[in-house]
């Protein structure tokens, strides 16, 4: 919680932010310059246009196509095959010989019924044809999948169950009830592999999300019957031991004090794990402006207690200085000279100081807000400057 406070109790004179502004702007000793765009991408693009046709560098040789590929099923089946069928990638491949085609189409058959498997279909009928074509202007052979996909699996059952020690303690009971509630493919709804993985993963992400990080899924099985056109669903979760947040460790932590890091993480130590209030701690971190880059992950190798499982930060700091010159035009103000200027640690009183200088034909500006870390209470010093003159038509305000 950031409350502001009044400067005075902190006992720092009433002259030192002028004078400290006035040091920051005039000397900004070791100060490290952010990088202009100098780089230029000089990689081509890999898509280039000839005689109308998009050819890309991940695309298959120039040329005529071998044979034309048609697709005969309803329309979502359609798509799906003519997407993924292994035909597919060799239709340009104009040497293709006569025993290599050969073996593409005897490989169609088994390739297409895998493909229909995964969108639920188990007992299509499928025949695959191919025919000269004597007209010049087209490639010489066309091969034609014709599909009648027959009634898709419907869900007959679905069983999800638990193991271990957690999932017999009674306060694990609710969260039993809730992931076999919210379980996605219910009995009489259609089933497709993409289906069944999601509906696998949400049980999981339920599960990892609070209390469980360790959380994985011990077996799964989908039984299909293709005569009767039904599919029994079986997935056993393994919760493992319920996780609460320990002590938050910093890795790569060097210029900044630790400590301070957690402070401004405020991870609740003790507290029940949850992956959201990992990432809140996270994004506190990162937006600080003392590290570039921040990623937390709580501590579950063997031997480390779930109860009191520790929060490793791994940081990338951010530099002690950085400042930022900039030069504008514009018709209402003319030329514009503005330098920001950051610094992280303030020399004698280790707060973040923030100060900006803008110059324009209207506006002068020097501003600075410092900052302090959060205390153990949560509470932070802040105070801040700013002197300003504007040109108002024929006034001016300062």
């Amino acid at each position: 919680m950031n409350v502001l406070r009044p400067f005075a109790r902190c006992g720092v004179p009433a002259r030192w932010p002028a004078l400290l502004l006035l040091c920051g702007l005039l000397a900004l000793q070791g100060c490290s310059l952010l990088p202009g765009s100098r780089e230029k991408n000089t990689e081509e693009a890999s898509a280039a246009e000839t005689d109308g046709t998009l050819q890309t560098d991940a695309g298959p040789a120039s040329g005529p196509d071998a044979f034309t590929l048609e697709v005969k099923a309803p329309d979502a089946i359609r798509e799906h095959l003519s997407r993924h069928l292994e035909l597919q990638r060799f239709r340009k491949l104009p040497d293709l010989q006569a025993s290599e085609l050969s073996r593409l189409l005897g490989a169609a058959d088994a390739n297409a019924r895998d493909l229909l498997g995964t969108l639920g279909y188990f007992s299509p009928t499928i025949t695959i044809e191919m025919r000269d074509v004597q007209e010049a202007d087209r490639p010489p052979h066309t091969i034609t999948v014709t599909v009648e996909p027959g009634p898709q699996t419907k869900v007959a059952s679905a069983d999800i169950r638990f193991t271990g020690d957690t999932a017999e303690a009674p306060e694990f009971a609710r969260r039993k009830a809730r992931i076999q509630r919210d379980w996605s493919l219910q009995p009489g709804q259609p089933f497709t592999q993409s289906g069944w993985d999601g509906a696998k993963s949400q049980g999981l992400r339920q599960l990892q999300a609070t209390r469980y990080p360790t959380a994985s899924i011990a077996n799964s099985r989908a039984e299909i019957d293709a005569d009767a056109n039904q599919a029994k669903l079986d997935v056993t979760y393994a919760p493992g031991p319920p996780y609460r947040f320990g002590a938050l460790r910093v890795q790569g932590s060097t210029r900044y004090d630790p400590d301070g890091a957690r402070r401004i993480a405020r991870l609740p130590e003790g507290a029940d794990y949850s992956e959201a209030q990992l990432l809140d701690a996270q994004q506190r971190l990162a937006s600080s402006g003392y590290y570039d880059a921040v990623f937390l992950t709580i501590d579950t190798q063997e031997g480390v207690d779930p109860q009191a499982a520790p929060v490793i930060a791994q940081v990338r700091e951010a530099p002690l200085q950085k400042a930022v010159f900039g030069v504008g035009i514009s018709t209402d103000s003319g030329p514009r000279l503005s330098l920001d200027h950051i610094h992280n640690r303030l020399p004698g009183i280790g707060w973040r100081a923030v100060s900006k200088l803008s110059v324009d034909r209207k506006n002068k500006l020097a501003s600075t807000e410092w900052t302090a870390l959060p205390g153990e209470d949560g509470w932070r010093w802040f105070t801040g400057a700013q002197l300003q003159r504007e040109t108002t038509g024929s006034y001016e305000v300062n």
